[in-house]
Formats: structure tokens, C-alpha cells, sequence
């Protein structure tokens, strides 16, 4: 690194202030970087102490991905009550920071009579330059699915030709927690890294913070529920070796975010891809990490859902989550992970979404042990509930050797006609009328991303819907001359 920049080896970036004084001085951020980031605050108990009224106990954390290429990636969380601010713009939940972005806590402008003034210019060495778009990096190809918070594109990048999954979340009047969503699966994914969870490659966060795009691993794969339809509607069922394959595999990327004080919140068979065995053994991929919790940032977004795989106590904790605006505990959601655990096990082994109280007796035919581990983990009372982290010690699943068991092709064939099949990685409800639509009126004032973006949905989306077909544009969003 450049010594005359400010940078040493052991400095990763760094806060200058706008305006220097005995109380604002440079914030140097030093390698390692904390796993679950730096906490910027008035509370002793933070890594970086601020003196001034408008800075909160705990205002913000800041978190590094590590690396040290165009793939760093470094978000801000913000958690105080008179906000932060990046370029000018108030981050709602998680946001990217750049290398020259002006941060600043608890007033974007200087309070006259108010001192100190935290308002500060952010420098690192690596990373994209906040000016460039995901389109100068990637090919873009058709949708690959669609979901209540944006878009999951087939991408290519240009300067290695390697394929990338990439996930649009567009900020949503209908669907505030669009945003915070993404930013939130961001910010566990690079906590993350473990063969069974998708992994996060980068992140741009652009047009005010009003889109997203996460660039991930591409699974060549199909969700368990697709999985699951598929063979019911040709009457095939998995057996016991299979569903113990699928099981260790995803209760060792459970147990794995647990010991790292991270719960999934929406663990479910559309949630859980399994690659195509034409590629090698399968292999299990936890993705969508939207409502992630994180015991790194207990002040984040509390996000939630309720589906069929939710726990039974979950509905009582969101009802009073309702009245008193106080969330559950990750403790609590990790309580939540298992019981979905044992719910997904249920499901492969009888085809049925579980229901309350669960019918036992749908697994009849099954080993002792499977039967015993799926009631553990579906035990009503989470103190009695088996964990994933007790889970991997169950004899149904303790002396397993992953990656050794064949899944026959026609298992991952598309489900015969008239067979409902969701699209992938998303839930029933991704799949109504409000799952967002990219065309905007043409006068609305859009940057040249959300421009570039909506040419490429409404060129390549098939099929009768509401979109139209757009002009061509170039990358910038302008209006491209055709010859």
C-alpha cells in the first residue's frame, strides 16, 4: 500500500473528518478486521467512542469482507436514531461503502453551535469505484426467477467468462423491507463460508442506495420443493439414504451459522437448492439469507416471516414482536432454524407440508432413529428441542459419510405438465401480483442504472405480462443509436 496515502499494511481503511478537531480525529480501521465488524458509538462498550449528542450508544457498525481485489466489499449498518449518511443519502438498514463516500453521523450538515462534527471522508484501497456499474462487469442474461423483493439473473462476467448468479432487490413502495432485506443477506453472506451455503461474491449497491445487486455462486440445481413435486407427480419417492444425504448436508450448514451467531429466519425446501448430479455427487446449497439475524448486529432491521415452516412459538413471539416493536431474540430464531429443520426432513420423507400438530404417523415404514431425530427436532417446547449442533451427534446422522450417495437423474427432470412448480429460490408468496415490475412510467426520475436495468427485463422477459419491449440503451442508460 501507498504509505503517502495513509494506508500501512496493517490499516485497511480509514475515516478522515471533514472538519479536524481535539474531539474528531482519523479513524483507522486495522487488519485483522473483526469477524462481525467495528461498532461506531457514544457507548464505551464500542470499538470507536464518539463524543456528541446526535451520535447514538451504539450508532453504526462497519464490516469488511477481507478481500483485498475488486471483490472487497465494505458495509455500513446503521442503527442510531438521527441516522447516517452516505453521499448525502440516509442508509436504511445496510449500505456499501466506497472509497471516498462522505459519512456522516447523526447530521448530514454541520448543527451550528454543535461540536463535535462527525462528518467524514471514508478511504480504502480496494473494491470497485462507487461511479461503476454492475453492467461495465457482467453480461446480463434472461431471469432465471422471480421474487417478491426483485430478480435472480443468469450473469457472466467479462473478464474471466465465469458465470455468477445475480440477485436485483429494487427499492419497492409496496414492500419497504426490499432494501433491508438485501442488505441484511449481504452482510451474512460475508460471515459466511461453508460448502453447503451459497456464497457471496460481491455487492453493488447503487442509485441511492434504491438497488441492489448481489452478485453469488451459481447453482446448477433445483430446490428441494421443486425436488419434491417433481417426484411426487411421477409417484417417486426418495428413500431413507437420499433424505439422510440431504439432511446432514443441510443440518451441517445450520449448525455451522449457529456456532457463528447467525440464524437463517426463513429456512424451507424453496430455500435449499441441491445441485445436478450430472456435475458430481449433489451437493446441498442453503441461499436466500434475506431475514437473516445476526448476534453481530443486534441492532439490524428485525425482519420476519410466517410460513408453514415456521415454529409453533414463533406466531406468539411475532404477535407480540406486533404490540411491543421489541423483536425476538437470535437465540429465539435459532430455536426457529431447528424446528424448520426438522420440518424440511418431514416433508422429504412423507411429501406433506407439516401442519399443527404434526402427524408422526405419516412416517411410518422409516428407521427408529430417523423417526427419532425428525420428533426431537419438531418438539414443541424449544428448551426440549433438539439443535442442529445436537443433531449432527444423532446416530441417524453421526456416522454418515456425505458426498458417497447417487440421486438417479430423472429425480431432477422437469415435473410432468400440469405439475405447479415455483420458481426457484422463492416462496409461494413470491409468486403473486405484487412481485415487483421494473417498468416505470417515462418521466419518472430515474438514474441511468435503473434505466439500463429496466431495457434489459422488459427486452429479455418472455411471455405475456405487463412489461414492454424498451429501446435499446447503452450501458449508461442513454438511448442507443441503431443503424
Amino acid at each position: 500500500m501507498d504509505d503517502e496515502a495513509g494506508y500501512s499494511p496493517q490499516i485497511w481503511a480509514y475515516l478522515e473528518p471533514l472538519v479536524p478537531s481535539e474531539d474528531v480525529q482519523r479513524i483507522n480501521f486495522y487488519e485483522p478486521c473483526k469477524i462481525q465488524g467495528v461498532t461506531l458509538g457514544r457507548g464505551a462498550e464500542n470499538d470507536f467512542v464518539f463524543a456528541g449528542g446526535a451520535v447514538s450508544n451504539t450508532h453504526a457498525n462497519i464490516q469488511w469482507n477481507g478481500k483485498c481485489d475488486q471483490t472487497s466489499v465494505v458495509t455500513l449498518t446503521d442503527s442510531s436514531s438521527n441516522g447516517t449518511f452516505i453521499d448525502g443519502t440516509k442508509v436504511e438498514g445496510t449500505h456499501q461503502v466506497f472509497d471516498g463516500s462522505i459519512v456522516c453521523f447523526g447530521s448530514k450538515v454541520p448543527v451550528i453551535g454543535q461540536i463535535p462534527d462527525h462528518r467524514y471522508t471514508f478511504r480504502h484501497p480496494y473494491g470497485r469505484c462507487k461511479s461503476e456499474s454492475v453492467f461495465l462487469h457482467y453480461t446480463t442474461g434472461p431471469p432465471m426467477g422471480a421474487g417478491s423483493h426483485g430478480y435472480i439473473f443468469r450473469v457472466t462476467e467479462r473478464t474471466t467468462g465465469r458465470v455468477w448468479a445475480m440477485k436485483t432487490s429494487r427499492k419497492n413502495v409496496k414492500r419497504s423491507e426490499t432494501i433491508p432485506c438485501a442488505g441484511q443477506e449481504a452482510m451474512a453472506l460475508m460471515l459466511l463460508n461453508h460448502q453447503n451455503i451459497c456464497k457471496l461474491h460481491e455487492v453493488f449497491f447503487r442509485v441511492a442506495g434504491d438497488l441492489v445487486d448481489i452478485i453469488l455462486e451459481f447453482i446448477d440445481g433445483i430446490t428441494l420443493q421443486n425436488l419434491t413435486i417433481s417426484n411426487n407427480a411421477r409417484t417417486v419417492v426418495l428413500n431413507e439414504d437420499q433424505v439422510r444425504e440431504i439432511g446432514f448436508q443441510t443440518t451441517s450448514a445450520i449448525a455451522y451459522m449457529h456456532t457463528e451467531g447467525i440464524s437463517h429466519g426463513d429456512l424451507k425446501p424453496d430455500n435449499i437448492m441441491i445441485t445436478h448430479p450430472k456435475n458430481g455427487p449433489p451437493m446441498i446449497k442453503v441461499v436466500d439469507f434475506g431475514l437473516s439475524r445476526s448476534i453481530g448486529y443486534p441492532n439490524a432491521p428485525p425482519l420476519f416471516s410466517r410460513t408453514s415452516y415456521s415454529a409453533p412459538e414463533a406466531e406468539d413471539q411475532l404477535d407480540q414482536f406486533k404490540k411491543t416493536h421489541i423483536a425476538p431474540t437470535i437465540a429465539s430464531s435459532k430455536c426457529w432454524d431447528d424446528w424448520a429443520l426438522g420440518a424440511v426432513l418431514y416433508h422429504l420423507f412423507t411429501y406433506n407440508h407439516p401442519g399443527q400438530p404434526i402427524d408422526m404417523s405419516l412416517m411410518s415404514g422409516r428407521s427408529a432413529e430417523a423417526i427419532a431425530l425428525v420428533s426431537g427436532l419438531l418438539a414443541p417446547n424449544p428448551v426440549a428441542r433438539t439443535t442442529a449442533e445436537g443433531a449432527l451427534l444423532h446416530p441417524w446422522l453421526s456416522g454418515h459419510r456425505p458426498y458417497h450417495i447417487e440421486f438417479p437423474l430423472e429425480l431432477f427432470e422437469p415435473a410432468p405438465p400440469g405439475s405447479v412448480v415455483p420458481s426457484m429460490a422463492a416462496d409461494s408468496e413470491m409468486q403473486d401480483a405484487d412481485a415487483p415490475d421494473f417498468e416505470m412510467d417515462d418521466d419518472a426520475e430515474v438514474g441511468p442504472h435503473v434505466r439500463a436495468r429496466r431495457a434489459q427485463v422488459n427486452t429479455r422477459r418472455q411471455g405475456p405480462r405487463r412489461f414492454v419491449k424498451a429501446a435499446p440503451r447503452n450501458l449508461d442508460g442513454r438511448p442507443r443509436k441503431v443503424t
